[in-house]
């Protein structure tokens, strides 16, 4: 699994939980670019990916609900 330079503590976590779990690697591999961020302050990331619903247009919405559980999952 390619993932950014997130340290070797979060790095060796996410390869172990993803030969673990496919969904998790699926998410993970999905969400890459988000992950440093992620993993640097969970506490602001979950609070974006929140906040990122409140703003979400109607229409955009069901985009927005899939992107904020596959984060969400990551962040658990």
């Amino acid at each position: 699994m390619s993932l950014p330079d997130l340290g070797p503590e979060v790095s060796g976590l996410l390869t172990a939980t993803a030969g673990c779990s496919p969904y998790l690697r699926g998410l993970a591999l999905r969400e890459v670019d988000w992950l440093d961020e992620a993993t640097s302050d969970p506490e602001t990331a979950l609070a974006a990916v929140l906040a990122a619903l409140d703003h979400a247009a109607p229409d955009s919405l069901p985009a927005a609900l899939r992107q904020a559980k596959r984060r969400t999952a990551l962040l658990a």
